[in-house]
């Protein structure tokens, strides 16, 4: 959840509300879905309900780049956050689910609640858009060489 609020004590958090709410509601796990999926499917509703209640007022390339230039982001780590923290909302959840959760289409449409050619579809334009980011061509390059 760090990924997707960016901050680790808001994610600590919503991942023990997640828990406090998967223990109360065991009784309703139905075994259709993996533990693994249940279990995410609660933490995403937790995230979503968190990020209602804490709109961000401005708008997030400038809280990405207040105090920072392009340079001092040298850190590989920064410049992919940097860059899934560009993809719209959507996008971002797609590509983490299956990426780097390593969640398969079907199991992340389920946590998102959306069929799995969307989910398909957000994930195929969040790569594109990934390999397009100038914060990522940069690095991109250094690789090649």
């Amino acid at each position: 959840m760090v990924h997707l609020t960016r901050q680790r004590e808001v994610a600590e958090d919503l991942t023990q509300q997640t828990f406090i709410k998967a223990w109360r509601s065991i009784a309703g796990f139905d075994g259709r879905a993996s533990m693994r999926v249940w279990l995410h499917a609660i933490a995403y509703r937790e995230y979503a309900s968190w990020r209602r209640r804490h709109r961000l007022l401005a708008p997030l390339e400038a809280v990405l780049n207040h105090g920072r230039s392009h340079e001092d982001a040298s850190d590989t780590r920064t410049l992919l956050t940097q860059a899934l923290h560009e993809l719209p909302q959507n996008q971002r959840e797609a590509f983490l689910l299956n990426v780097s959760f390593d969640y398969s289409f079907d199991e992340a449409a389920e946590i998102l609640g959306v069929s799995a050619g969307t989910l398909k579809s957000r994930a195929f334009y969040a790569r594109k858009k990934l390999q397009e980011s100038p914060l990522l061509q940069g690095l991109l390059e250094e690789g090649r060489s």
